[in-house]
């Protein structure tokens, strides 16, 4: 199970969104109790929503993602990939619903606070969501996203001398992105930040250890046994052997 974990999570890195998909229904067939499994199952089938049978797909993802956050009401990840497939099927309300709950945990987040300001500004929450663009802005000066839609927030309002000096950063930001420390969002796999990728194998489900006996405890007293001489050095072949002791112990 955990090499099948494995092999799924390095599909997805690969963008073999179906592969993956089939890793994780393995894993899961032998650990269905495995949540990040059940995750990346669910971030395997969101990125094939553009596929042949994209709907099939996006109701498998929103199964597996629910499944999650029935088990762990708290699982931030999963609450983002909801966000972001409500999001993908004009769900703006859905959308800002999860999209909160992760901004409402981690606020210093920027990709979570930029899809909640996306989701509010669809929902003519232009108040909101710019406020929540201009703090992005204010703590990321080089978010290419964010700097873009705030300038257009404020094109829109009137605001013409503001909007001008942020589309002259966006400019800017994007002729040298690729040198890092700048960031896009996107809506394919990886692009959407920390929330949006998979999950490794840390929280295997190991199964509870039997409860142990009494244990035995060692004093930690250095005491030699009646019966057992001192070690010295002894002669070999080539040489001398000279080990300063005998250790013993019980292996159960």
């Amino acid at each position: 199970a955990l090499a099948g974990f494995n092999r799924g999570a390095a599909m997805l890195e690969q963008y073999q969104f179906v592969e993956a998909a089939k890793a994780f229904e393995a894993v899961l067939a032998e650990m269905p109790d495995w949540t990040a499994a059940r995750f990346n199952l669910g971030l395997a089938y969101l990125n094939l929503q553009e596929d042949a049978g994209a709907k099939d797909s996006i109701d498998k993802a929103r199964a597996a993602f629910e499944a999650v956050l029935a088990a762990r009401p708290n699982h931030l990840p999963a609450s983002f990939c909801l966000g972001m497939l409500y999001q993908h099927l004009g769900d703006n309300g859905k959308a800002a619903e999860f999209f909160g709950k992760v901004h409402a945990v981690d606020a210093a987040d920027p990709f979570a606070a930029y899809k909640y300001a996306e989701a509010l500004l669809a929902l003519e929450k232009k108040d909101e969501g710019t406020a929540l663009l201009e703090a992005i802005v204010a703590k990321d000066p080089g978010f290419v996203s964010g700097v873009y839609r705030l300038a257009q927030q404020y094109q829109r309002g009137g605001q013409r001398e503001k909007a001008k000096g942020l589309f002259e950063r966006f400019g800017a930001l994007k002729a040298t992105e690729l040198t890092g420390g700048t960031f896009t969002v996107d809506r394919p796999y990886g692009s959407a930040g920390k929330y949006y990728f998979a999950l490794g194998a840390d929280e295997l489900p190991i199964p509870a250890a039997k409860p142990a006996g009494t244990r035995i405890v060692f004093s930690p007293e250095v005491r030699q046994q009646p019966g057992f001489p001192i070690a010295g050095a002894w002669p070999c072949t080539g040489g001398t052997i000279g080990v300063a002791g005998l250790a013993a112990g019980d292996l159960d």
